[in-house]
């Protein structure tokens, strides 16, 4: 069982979640993934779908695009995961030529049986023609990693 790959994709994230089913609602954002400050995810507090009339809660769109990058990145790879977790590790932030980056490292735990994918295909068939249920092994094989996001805030930072 391997660390789910960084996303390597042709479109936004915020066009990829729009096209696939994620728990989150729409997010306010543009650019990139975050794996790096040139490919940072530029959070919009003048995107249309956000509420002027309602005070931004830019951090929870952090915290929602990790969230759904994590998920992402889960739901690709090769193996099923029965769960994830994530804790912040460090944060700092940058003013780099008029634009502000928050720059996020979140340590990830992901846990589930060691099975790939196509193993639980062919248990969950052979479980449909025989009538039984054949058991998946329990173990928790934790794994961790960490992951970098790269935020721009410009557009809610001390404004």
């Amino acid at each position: 069982m391997a660390i789910p790959l960084p996303i390597v994709c042709e479109t936004s994230p915020r066009e990829t979640w729009n096209n696939k089913f994620i728990p989150e609602p729409d997010l306010p954002i543009r650019g990139g993934w975050g794996y790096t400050r040139e490919d940072a995810c530029i959070i919009d507090k003048n995107d249309a779908i956000v509420d002027s009339s309602e005070e931004f809660d830019g951090i929870g769109v952090e915290y929602d695009f990790v969230e759904n990058r994590n998920q992402s990145e889960i739901t690709e790879s090769d193996y099923w995961f029965r769960d994830h977790q994530y804790q912040l590790i460090s944060q700092r932030l940058l003013g780099i030529d008029d634009q502000y980056y928050d720059h996020l490292i979140f340590e990830i735990t992901i846990i589930g049986p060691a099975k790939s994918i196509e193993d639980e295909k062919q248990i969950k068939s052979l479980n449909e023609e025989n009538q039984t249920v054949i058991q998946v092994d329990s173990r928790e094989n934790p794994i961790y990693y960490r992951r970098e996001f790269w935020f721009d805030i410009t557009s809610f930072f001390r404004r």
